[in-house]
């Protein structure tokens, strides 16, 4: 039976279940869902606010979606580099609902400009990623563009 748009679900995901390297869940999980209307629409990262700090100190880089995004993804498929190309370290926390992520740099920010990397198999909360819609034929590639391996967006950071 398929879900139905308008209705309510709860997902419960037992702690007998394994993780990927077959290590047993520490407690059974919960999810409660609602089915609104199919979206449509691939993850725009056009459309994202980067909330810079400022420099010389540590302050949290905020992005916000247009969109609840993945929340493994998210953490997993984002990339800062400076001015030189290198990785910054840090951790990325997911803000409220997936709609936005926190950047805390492990060192204080330099003036200049920073890049965000975004992989593009970063799917929003359907399973849309960035080069195509969840239920897209990927085996039909009549006329579409070459999917991109990465998105980028620049950012400055000044006083």
């Amino acid at each position: 039976m398929p879900i139905l748009e308008g209705r309510e679900y709860t997902l419960h995901i037992s702690k007998e279940w394994k993780k990927a390297l077959g290590l047993p869940l520490k407690k059974d999980y919960t999810k409660k869902l609602v089915v609104t209307a199919r979206d449509s629409n691939k993850p725009n990262p056009d459309n994202w606010e980067i909330l810079p700090p400022a420099a010389g100190e540590k302050g949290q880089l905020q992005i916000i979606f247009e969109e609840p995004m993945d929340a493994i993804m998210a953490r997993e498929t984002l990339i800062i580099k400076d001015d030189d190309g290198q990785i910054l370290a840090g951790d990325f926390v997911l803000g409220r609902y997936e709609k936005s992520i926190l950047f805390k740099p492990a060192n204080n920010w330099n003036k200049g400009i920073y890049k965000l990397l975004i992989e593009a198999k970063l799917e929003d909360s359907t399973g849309n990623n960035l080069n195509r819609l969840f239920d897209t034929d990927v085996t039909q590639n009549q006329g579409r563009a070459v999917p991109q391996k990465f998105y980028q967006l620049a950012f400055r950071i000044t006083d």
